[in-house]
């Protein structure tokens, strides 16, 4: 980040030092020998602001390419468990809406001149009046999650939580006001809340992105290069658009309720813990433990809130034939305790809810870096060829238009 950074103070320099330069050494001289100004030299020649904001606009574009260049990649995408709280149907209601429009209201006399002369003329004048309308509203449903968003949603997936939760009630009544003649329509507001049962939750899973500095550097907490043929075979879920918690390679399975209890549980420490589970399930008769250095190369390692369950499974009875737990964490105790409690053991995922619930709870705590310098001084970053070829010829331009443009005025104002 510092040569970014530095390429922009560089070319923000350039323009400014060789223009009070040339401001001392050519100064604007009037016709009587004195500057414009009463001075005998002048340094505010027009010169020195045209080529500061010809070549500080260079150079605002040069440092928002490398400030692009140098954190994108430092982005990473990583999904978000939370749930939602409730859910909302707005019947129809009517309002009443002032608007304003321009009317005609005369004309009024306008002087001006043509040819010479002036001339008298009839200009058509305005008035600003107000008027009414019925606006109609609604139908509209919604559904808020827990932290107050609120998003659009559709009467089928209302009425499907209204039948789960079996609490709806009225909670208000939008009065309805209309314009002349038309009809007011009121309309109520119904609203249905989780009921705090882990069976009926409702959870989301959305993608969100975050900066992770470490994590993109070439010496330290680097994967290897991946092959073209693992990029291909696993592509990072998030960066795909894929949600969902447990991932199958192989003739193995997943059970319905494995997912929806993967979920809810995302939903459960994702607020509370920043954390969670992804399951990468192999058919270990085809895939050996060797798959875990190709994902991880793939995804460049884990995101910082992930704790991923890699495990070969025998087809038949799901059997744990080799497990692997990866994540950013310092602290690996909760590696061991999973390994540890499955290999050799069916892995069971919904009928062991509080398990992971507890587990997660106990030993989980999301690696973070508040500062990025702070004892990791020595991390490195390569810059593409390209950007270092950019940057050298945005600075040899910046200097050059400079130059050029404040010679050329100076010559004519002299």
């Amino acid at each position: 980040m510092f040569v970014f950074y530095t390429t922009a103070v560089v070319c923000t320099l350039i323009p400014i030092v060789a223009c009070v330069i040339l401001g001392l050494t050519h100064p604007i001289k009037s016709r009587y020998g004195r500057s414009p100004y009463g001075q005998k030299n002048s340094a505010f020649n027009p010169a020195f602001i045209i080529s500061i904001i010809v070549c500080l606009g260079l150079s605002g574009g040069l440092t928002a390419i490398n400030h692009q260049v140098g954190t994108s990649g430092l982005k990473y995408k990583e999904v978000w468990g939370y749930r939602n709280s409730h859910l909302q149907y707005w019947e129809k209601w009517t309002e009443k809406v002032s608007y304003t429009v321009q009317v005609p209201d005369g004309y009024r006399t306008e002087t001006y001149t043509s040819n010479g002369k002036t001339r008298t003329r009839q200009v058509q004048k305005y008035r600003t009046e107000t008027r009414y309308r019925t606006d109609t509203h609604g139908p509209y449903w919604y559904v808020f999650d827990q932290y107050g968003d609120r998003t659009n949603t559709n009467s089928g997936e209302y009425n499907s939580w209204k039948g789960r939760w079996k609490n709806e009630k009225h909670v208000r009544t939008n009065i309805g006001t209309s314009a002349g003649m038309d009809r007011s329509i009121s309309g109520k507001v119904f609203e249905t809340r989780w009921d705090n049962t882990f069976e009926n939750m409702y959870p989301v899973a959305k993608i969100k992105t975050y900066k992770n500095i470490i994590r993109a550097t070439t010496n330290t907490f680097s994967q290897r290069e991946p092959t073209e043929e693992e990029l291909k075979a696993y592509p990072r879920p998030a960066d795909v658009g894929d949600t969902c918690p447990i991932q199958c390679f192989g003739k193995v399975g997943v059970k319905g309720s494995d997912t929806d209890t993967i979920n809810k549980i995302n939903a459960i420490i994702g607020p509370t813990k920043q954390c969670r589970l992804i399951f990468m399930l192999f058919d270990a008769e085809k895939y050996s433990r060797g798959e875990v250095d190709s994902v991880l190369a793939a995804w460049n390692g884990t995101n910082k809130n992930e704790l991923v369950i890699f495990a070969g499974l025998d087809r038949a009875t799901r059997e744990v034939k080799w497990i692997s737990v990866q994540s950013w964490m310092d602290d690996t105790t909760i590696h061991s305790l999973i390994e540890g409690d499955f290999q050799g053991n069916t892995l069971e995922i919904a009928e062991k809810k509080d398990y992971w619930i507890d587990t997660v709870n106990e030993n989980w705590k999301r690696k973070e870096f508040t500062d990025e310098t702070k004892g990791f001084g020595y991390i490195k970053f390569s810059m593409p060829w390209h950007i270092v070829l950019l940057n050298a010829l945005g600075i040899l331009l910046i200097g050059g238009i400079t130059v050029v443009v404040s010679k050329v005025i100076y010559h004519k104002s002299n």
